[in-house]
């Protein structure tokens, strides 16, 4: 028997040349997948380098904003309790002031609502005099007033600035 040749065309490669020109598969998915985990270990390092740092941040900036609410918070009461000590002590020194400030304000209530027609109708004379009469008290009243408000401002603006 004789054996066959066989000859291959010069366009048509074979198993042996595809072969030899594939690069090493092996080789380059290695080094593909070490160069993807060292990345992927970087960035969650940095990740975690992040996360750190603004946690960091926060509970700096949490315990600053309570020292401050506190301090604010005691300098709020300090202030209202020198407030009430002198409107106490303008009180104690000027209390006919501040019952006539009561009785301004009263009656400024009671002019504001309104007359009903049988109140009207039963008091024509006597309220014209009532209201005459109540009209003069008013005006010294809030004169009063306005005398007994000044000293409680100029005293309360006086303890606060000490």
């Amino acid at each position: 028997m004789r054996e066959e040749e066989t000859t291959t065309l010069p366009h048509e490669p074979t198993e042996a040349d595809i072969e030899a020109n594939q690069p090493k598969a092996g080789g380059f998915i290695e080094k593909t997948s070490s160069k993807i985990h060292d990345a992927k270990s970087q960035a969650g390092a940095a990740a975690i380098e992040f996360a750190d740092k603004a946690k960091r941040r926060i509970a700096d900036t949490s315990d600053a904003a309570k020292v401050k609410y506190t301090e604010v918070k005691e300098q709020a009461s300090l202030k209202g309790a020198e407030a009430k000590v002198a409107v106490q002590s303008s009180f104690d020194k000027h209390p006919l002031a501040y019952v006539a400030g009561a009785l301004v304000a009263g009656v400024a209530i009671g002019a504001l609502l309104p007359r009903s027609r049988k109140e009207s109708d039963m008091l024509a004379s006597s309220g014209r005099k009532v209201r005459n009469t109540a009209s003069s008290a008013v005006q010294e009243t809030k004169e009063a007033a306005q005398a007994a408000t000044d000293a409680a401002t100029d005293t309360f603006k006086q303890h606060i600035s000490e």
